[in-house]
């Protein structure tokens, strides 16, 4: 199998899948309201909001922390995507 190089822009990280499966896992777990896959043939996280946003709007990275950086971008960015109070104050 050959290695397909990250896209332009993102660094190649040396990753094991085990580790980077689990981390996926707690992202999902911490970020319920996105998406959040590993794909260990391109060495990269990829995520996916749930919430009302643009339209082809994911965001990817080699490592978590840039991950949830980029989620945390599109939410801030999108209005839409904080949970309303059920209860008008």
């Amino acid at each position: 199998m050959s290695d397909i190089p990250p896209p332009a822009g993102i660094k190649a990280v040396a990753h094991d899948d085990t580790v980077c499966l689990q981390a996926a896992k707690r992202l999902r777990s911490d970020h319920p309201r996105w998406v959040i896959i590993w794909v260990a043939r391109t060495r990269l996280y990829h995520a996916y909001p749930l919430f009302r946003a643009r339209r082809g709007v994911n965001v990817t990275a080699a490592e978590p922390a840039d991950l949830v950086t980029q989620m945390n971008d599109v939410e801030q960015a999108n209005p839409s995507s904080r949970r309303r109070s059920r209860h008008p104050s």
